[in-house]
């Protein structure tokens, strides 16, 4: 169990890394909030408890690798997402024509 969860913290601080990359103060704020849950929870030693602590860690990685972008401030002045590999990206619907002429 325990390299279960030592494998489930380096894993977290790497996709932290990734989704945060350039970003000091986003990737400064997931280390230490990571760091702090595990922490929080470290002298559970509840088998159940563990496994939904795990699951959850696990939720968290996913969140993070597939549905937070990242916004960048380009030299425009405006924000572009920065978009990665492992991001969930799905088709829009497109919307519906306005009047009967206009038809997309």
């Amino acid at each position: 169990m325990r390299s279960q969860v030592l494998s489930l913290y380096k894993s977290l601080q790497r996709t932290a890394q990734t989704t945060f990359q350039g970003d000091t103060r986003a990737l400064q704020a997931a280390r230490v909030r990571i760091r702090d849950e595990f922490k929080k929870n470290a002298t559970e030693s509840d088998t159940k408890a563990l496994q939904k602590l795990l699951k959850i860690g696990e939720d968290v990685k996913v969140l993070l690798e597939k549905a937070v972008a990242q916004g960048v401030l380009n030299e425009d002045g405006r924000y572009a997402l920065r978009i990665h590999e492992h991001l969930l990206r799905e088709d829009n619907a497109p919307l519906p024509p306005k009047n009967k002429e206009d038809k997309r």
